[in-house]
């Protein structure tokens, strides 16, 4: 990750690429303009850290098409807005276990909210994509790249880094 709302990049790739910052109101108009445009529309929201109050969202790379390699974004909180208990980082396996946690609660997340399946309309929940998924990880805990977690902030990309 990088430092917690100070405009770096981050979000599990080891980037530290300077983004542009901006807030809600404008990522809204700009989905708002390109809704339903080409998908190469969608690249006006990428690389850009869009502060939305408690944490912040970045979309890294836009699928160029329905078949190409799915969008890539993650969403960073600053630890004083996640409120972890220093004990989470100490000893490492303790930071694995609380990463392992939070890609479980953001999978149980996603479920309830029913945005992790296709249906056969159009739109967000089309044929051809519109999921917001992680893999639910098994019975282990594991060192996972879904979500990544420093000392300044905490970042959930998607899709993770194959771990």
């Amino acid at each position: 990750g990088g430092e917690g709302g100070g405009g770096e990049g981050g979000g599990g790739d080891g980037s530290t690429k300077r983004l542009r910052t901006s807030g809600g109101a404008e990522l809204r108009a700009t989905l708002l303009r390109i809704d339903g445009r080409p998908y190469p529309a969608y690249n006006d929201i990428k690389d850009v850290e869009y502060d939305l109050g408690r944490f912040s969202a970045v979309v890294q790379h836009v699928q160029s098409d329905p078949f190409a390699p799915p969008s890539r974004c993650y969403v960073r909180v600053p630890l004083a807005h996640a409120a972890f208990p220093p004990e989470c980082f100490s000893p490492p396996a303790r930071e694995t276990a609380l990463r392992d946690w939070l890609t479980r609660r953001f999978h149980a997340a996603a479920k309830r909210a029913g945005v992790d399946q296709r249906s056969g309309e159009g739109g967000w929940h089309g044929p051809k994509g519109g999921e917001l998924l992680v893999d639910l990880p098994g019975q282990h805990v594991l060192d996972r790249s879904s979500v990544i977690v420093d000392r300044s902030a905490a970042a959930a990309g998607l899709p993770g880094g194959g771990a």
